[in-house]
């Protein structure tokens, strides 16, 4: 590269006392700028500070201040030139795999029902592991484009190059990961595709609801809740959605521990009084308060994990046989709640119990 080709500008700043000066100088060459300050000591009594940068010959500039310009990678050398043609052309690569990345997933999304379902049985993602919810790049960036088309994106440069864990549009709009509704079939279609058909295994699951849910977590670990399907091993208690409108105020055995758990002693004296001695499979174990395990002839299993918490008769029990004797390992006690509740045992703390007043007022439901 020839000399004219760079240009030079520099501007003289003096100390107060006129014992130092600072020179700072710019660099521009087809490579882009360079700044850089050189401090020198002196005697400068008389000279004047400069108020705005002039043009310099670059056989004028300072020798610190040419040896870090030689050094910077905007210097106009061969290897400058070869380094920054590698990265143009890694940019241009890297610019038309993302192009055939969006066309791909523009494809592949087609072959999913994308019409909303909102109070329809629907599918929710949600996060199984510990951690924090959060979407990748990719999913993000395919789902602004997808969803917006690029005309309404203001951030498109870092949507385009897979850069951004967020959305902004021109309208004024920020759309983070955790803003996009967990049952966006947008989302769902992403999310099987760029998460669930990876090989290696993925922190997001996706279950379907009725009607209408929300998520609990516990270190990011995610449980989705609905309405409908209010199955007993995720925390309700025998609840149907007609209980939602009959709300009412019940006793619930809970515990102070870890881990809820009963005497065998506890759950045969409720299945014998519950269910009576021919309905029971395994009668000997139970009258003998050998088990914690009992099977009924109909094939149902009655356990401390299956029991429903808010049965008078396993409160009166309860309370007689682990609670006012004295003896009492699970720490058990009675909570009054209003009914439908749910409780959370899985965590690290005591369980928690949400109740009907709660459902209504403090959780968000989708």
């Amino acid at each position: 590269m020839k000399k004219e080709t760079i240009l030079v500008w520099k501007k003289e700043v003096y100390s107060k006392s006129h014992k130092s000066k600072e020179i700072y100088y710019e660099f521009k060459t087809t490579l882009g700028y360079f700044n850089h300050k050189v401090f020198i000591m002196g005697n400068f009594k008389g000279c004047v500070s400069d108020k705005e940068y002039h043009q310099t010959k670059i056989d004028n500039i300072h020798e610190d201040a040419l040896y870090w310009f030689k050094e910077s990678e905007v210097y106009p050398s061969e290897e400058n030139f070869r380094i920054r043609k590698e990265e143009e052309d890694e940019k241009e690569r890297e610019k038309k795999e993302h192009e055939i990345f969006f066309n791909n997933i523009a494809e592949k999304v087609k072959e999913y029902d994308l019409t909303p379902k909102d109070g329809q049985p629907r599918e929710v993602v949600f996060y199984n592991t510990f951690g924090l919810f959060h979407l990748s790049e990719e999913i993000i960036s395919s789902y602004a484009v997808l969803k917006y088309g690029k005309e309404k994106i203001d951030n498109l440069d870092e949507i385009m190059d897979l850069e951004t864990s967020h959305i902004e549009l021109k309208n004024g709009k920020y759309i983070a990961g955790r803003d996009i509704p967990r049952h966006d079939p947008l989302l769902i279609a992403l999310i099987k595709e760029l998460e669930l058909k990876k090989e290696e295994q993925s922190a997001f699951e996706i279950c379907k609801v009725d009607g209408k849910y929300f998520i609990s977590q516990y270190d990011g670990r995610e449980r989705v809740h609905d309405m409908r399907n209010l199955r007993r091993e995720y925390g309700w208690c025998g609840v149907v959605e007609e209980d939602f409108k009959k709300p009412k105020e019940v006793e619930v055995v809970t515990t102070h521990s870890y881990f809820f758990w009963l005497k065998n002693e506890t759950i045969c004296t409720y299945a014998l009084k519950k269910y009576g001695e021919s309905m029971i499979k395994n009668l000997e174990e139970v009258k003998h308060f050998k088990t914690g395990i009992v099977e009924l002839k109909t094939g149902e299993i009655i356990k401390d994990s299956t029991v429903i918490r808010h049965d008078p008769l396993l409160v009166e029990i309860a309370k007689e046989l682990e609670i006012a004797n004295g003896e009492n390992p699970n720490e058990l006690y009675i909570e009054r709640v209003k009914f439908p509740y749910w409780i959370n045992n899985d965590s690290d703390y005591t369980e928690i119990i949400t109740d009907y007043d709660e459902f209504r007022t403090s959780l968000d439901w989708n």
